[in-house]
């Protein structure tokens, strides 16, 4: 219920006041100071929103932001849910002329403090110490972060440079290898072991095998499209021949004489 100071009790919201009047209202959860201003109104001089011509005074901070000169006392605790910013000299025990230049919740030193989380040594100076090295730590990972763009790069650049060498290794290597195969020529009753060829993508053919059965007449593994270009022939031994001789003639496009010096030797040949 409204009381009028001069007279009985009103309603929550008295209607009978006079310009000047004031009353009370004890209502639980209603508690409120009515008066009638001079243009009629009844208005809730609690509700600052109602008074006209407010008063102002630079030295007010305003509640949702503004700047504080000179010393700052806070007893109990502070409660920050962003950014603290300090400026001024340090001071306290082992300070220098550093100052506080930002507490930031996100970099673990912001939040919730009781005024005896501290000792005398943690003081602006000692911030200001951790958020450098924060900094610089931020630095260094930018740093780290760089230099593994550039290994990356470097990374990237070798991988390609395999991809070429491997794709200049398989133009070499040619389309079509074969190894290790046996290859018997029945009119002269010679074998070519261990034989095989590559055909490069050039058009150039590479053979090679293991001769036996002294000198005679020997199939290529592999019957040159057009010519043999070249033939060298190697005897197998540990010792001095007799003759010292390896002789290869009679080339054809599928076969060739070897003359060894032993009963055993090996043939290298080059064509397309």
């Amino acid at each position: 219920m409204s009381v009028i100071i001069r007279n009985s009790t009103k309603t929550s919201v008295p209607t009978g006041l006079t310009t000047g009047e004031l009353a009370l209202c004890n209502l639980v959860g209603q508690e409120k100071l009515y008066t009638k201003n001079s243009a009629g109104n009844t208005i809730n001089l609690l509700d600052y929103s109602c008074i006209s011509n407010k008063p102002t005074n630079s030295n007010y901070l305003s509640l949702t932001g503004g700047t504080i000169s000179g010393d700052l006392m806070v007893t109990g605790k502070i409660t920050a849910g962003g950014e603290i910013s300090a400026f001024g000299a340090g001071s306290g025990t082992g300070s220098t002329s550093s100052i506080i230049t930002t507490v930031n919740n996100s970099s673990g030193f912001g939040g919730s403090y009781a005024d005896n989380d501290f000792t005398s040594t943690f003081n602006s100076a000692a911030i200001n110490s951790l958020y450098l090295a924060s900094n610089t730590n931020a630095n260094n990972i930018s740093t780290l972060n760089s230099t593994v763009s550039s290994l990356s790069s470097t990374v990237s650049t070798l991988n390609s440079n395999v991809s070429s060498l491997s794709s200049t290794v398989a133009n070499l290597s040619g389309g079509t290898t074969s190894i290790s195969g046996t290859y018997y020529n029945s009119s002269s009753g010679k074998y070519v072991y261990e034989g095989g060829y590559t055909i490069l993508t050039s058009g150039l053919i590479w053979q090679w095998g293991r001769l036996s059965g002294d000198d005679g007449i020997y199939k290529f593994p592999l019957t040159f499209p057009h010519k043999c270009l070249s033939i060298q022939i190697t005897t197998n031994r540990t010792s001095t021949g007799s003759l010292g001789a390896n002789h290869a003639g009679n080339l054809t496009t599928s076969t060739f004489y070897a003359v060894l010096d032993a009963t055993e030797g090996w043939f290298f040949a080059i064509g397309y």
